[in-house]
């Protein structure tokens, strides 16, 4: 039991230090980043190591959507949707751009509105507007985390029932070799059951003694994978609760 609420304690230790590391990585920042050779105002959100080739196939689709709008990539790290017509970001027609770029060793996605040539949205000017980008670049990677996600749970998932499977199924074979085996030594304790017909009976008692032996070996370490399964499982659960609850503020487009 003790053992039992220290791995339980351990877990749980886990979770808090992942909540944690998760909070930090994923955070939204208004700032100015260069975008098609000028300084944008953006709003730009650590993704953590998110592969950024991966992101920009996901944010077309997304934005096509969501948005009803088609993002086109231009230049290395940039997508961007031209004369866009959004009013659930603006009233105004304007250029959508997302750029996909590593800083100090950290993947960013940058996203800007701007109905003008040199001018981007801004919270200073365009509180609510800023505030529909916000939510929507947010949104997208909410989105899209908790699909990575739910491709993890689907995998454990899966792998877990394969694992439970084998088990019932050596379950079942060690419960027919106890029978077996109590069917053996009643023989073995008949009068009938002398020279070659006892030799051959304890032969298939100490056969079948061996295989119980290992089915309970092999039953041993299905059990640990099957805690080793539901923690990860539990972990990436609680990533999904505390992502949504991270963007609780969200749009329906």
């Amino acid at each position: 039991m003790k053992r039992l609420t220290f791995k339980l304690l351990l877990v749980i230790l886990a979770l808090l230090v992942s909540t944690t590391a998760f909070t930090q990585q994923y955070r939204t920042v208004e700032k100015l980043v260069q975008m098609d050779k000028q300084s944008v105002n953006a709003w730009v959100m650590l993704v953590g190591n998110e592969p950024l080739d991966v992101l920009k196939e996901d944010f077309v689709r997304y934005a096509r959507k969501q948005l009803k709008v088609k993002a086109k990539k231009e230049g290395r790290d940039m997508l961007i949707a031209r004369a866009a017509k959004i009013p659930t970001i603006s009233a105004l027609q304007g250029d959508l751009k997302a750029r996909f770029f590593t800083e100090n060793k950290e993947n960013m996605l940058a996203l800007a509105f701007m109905p003008g040539y040199d001018i981007a949205l801004s919270s200073a000017d365009n509180r609510t507007e800023m505030a529909n980008l916000r939510k929507f670049v947010e949104e997208f990677v909410k989105q899209y985390k908790i699909g990575q996600y739910q491709e993890q749970l689907s995998v454990l998932a899966s792998r877990k029932k394969n694992v439970e499977r084998n088990y019932k199924k050596d379950k079942r074979e060690q419960r027919k070799l106890n029978k077996s085996l109590k069917k053996i030594d009643k023989q073995l304790a008949s009068d009938k059951s002398e020279g070659p017909k006892k030799y051959a009976l304890n032969n298939q008692k100490i056969a079948k003694q061996s295989r119980i032996e290992a089915l309970d070996k092999i039953m041993i370490n299905q059990k640990g994978e099957l805690m080793k399964l539901d923690q990860e499982m539990q972990s990436i659960e609680a990533s999904i609760k505390h992502l949504e609850n991270m963007f609780s503020a969200s749009v329906n487009y």
